[in-house]
């Protein structure tokens, strides 16, 4: 019926994501005892009914070993038909259309007056990722200047530039302080160039993945014949922004100015294969938009990026 999908933990550094679900059922009997959501690769911290009824819960993914032996006994690597009737059946275990899924939710006993036909029912799961393995990618271009050291001068070195200055006369005073600046100015950029920030290496993050593939970053009911209305909530850092399906309704700062939520609403019933995210640095988008506005191409493609050249002159310096 309906989906909110929040997402406010988002960490480059640790590529990691804590957000929280909250779907909106709608039950077609009234004994219903157990809600299965399909869910890959999180880890599940809690389940709520209406928000107030605590919903014990279990998790299991039999995708992850397919073949699977009893514990202390050692099996041999399985023929293929054998591995694929394998596959086939655990993948039945947690298919949506067949009433399965990786995560099981039983309605307790004080939650039985909330179970009524056609009663709406809010069932929310906190969870949170870690490095995931698919379906939500983070990219994090490497420091450009993580290999770059101010190379040390060893005393000859130092009495032999000494000596060639000398010879040089006074003269050649002025040469030799804005020559000094120059070496100053390259070894504080050498020295600042180490604290890149991720919007200067322009770090993002986005999701795809095939037709099933939502439940790789968020609790859902995986499967095109379950439609339901969302609403999806990302907070972000402060220089970058959420691009999402749907319509764009707020976009909300936090009380510090460090970090902003962006909300998008989706109106029409969508699959929840429909849903993508995609969070880039907020002044590439600006310096794209601007470009195309004027129909010339960026004369940079990231900003505040030193040139390539600019690196190999502040590492041999």
């Amino acid at each position: 019926m309906h989906q909110i999908v929040s997402l406010t933990g988002i960490n480059f550094n640790t590529r990691s994501v804590i957000g929280a679900v909250e779907l909106t059922l709608l039950p077609q009997s009234d004994k219903l005892k157990r809600i299965r959501l399909n869910a890959k690769q999180a880890k599940v911290y809690r389940v709520a009914l209406n928000g107030q009824i605590e919903a014990p819960f279990a998790y299991f993914d039999p995708t992850l070993e397919v073949c699977q032996t009893q514990e202390g006994q050692v099996q041999p690597s399985p023929d293929l038909e054998t591995y694929s009737e394998a596959h086939l059946y655990g993948c039945n275990l947690v298919d949506p259309d067949l009433n399965g899924g990786e995560l099981n939710i039983r309605i307790p006993s004080e939650a039985a007056d909330l179970i009524a036909v056609n009663k709406p029912l809010r069932v929310t799961v906190e969870f949170s990722l870690v490095e995931p393995q698919g379906g939500i990618h983070f990219v994090i271009p490497e420091n450009p200047f993580k290999h770059c050291q101010q190379p040390g001068q060893n005393p000859k070195e130092k009495a032999n530039a000494a000596s060639a200055s000398d010879a040089d006369g006074a003269g050649s005073g002025g040469d030799k302080a804005d020559s000094g600046a120059k070496e100053d100015d390259a070894s504080s950029g050498a020295g600042g160039a180490g604290n890149v920030s991720l919007a200067e290496r322009a770090a993002h993050l986005f999701t795809c993945g095939h037709e099933n593939s939502s439940r790789l970053w968020f609790p859902c009911i995986d499967t095109l014949s379950e439609l339901c209305t969302w609403k999806l909530e990302f907070t972000v850092d402060e220089s970058m922004t959420a691009v999402s399906c749907g319509d764009l309704v707020d976009v909300v700062a936090t009380p510090d100015m460090k970090r902003k939520t962006f909300h998008y609403v989706v109106n029409t019933p969508t699959p929840g294969k429909t849903d993508r995210l995609l969070l880039p640095c907020v002044r590439r988008i600006i310096e794209l938009t601007s470009s195309l506005c004027s129909k010339q191409l960026p004369t940079s493609r990231w900003p505040s990026v030193p040139s390539r050249s600019t690196w190999t002159r502040t590492c041999t310096k």
